[in-house]
């Protein structure tokens, strides 16, 4: 499994603290977010 994903170019969340990963990370956590609560709103 380690073989087939690769950690030297995914930034694990809340370990690694560069710039860019929280950057993406936050972008995710709110994507995320946005789109659950779209589909709260559909219902």
């Amino acid at each position: 499994n380690i073989a087939l994903v690769p950690l030297t170019g995914i930034p694990l969340p809340f370990i690694s603290y560069g710039g860019t990963s929280l950057l993406f990370l936050m972008a995710g956590i709110g994507i995320l977010l946005n789109i659950s609560k779209q589909a709260n709103l559909e219902h």
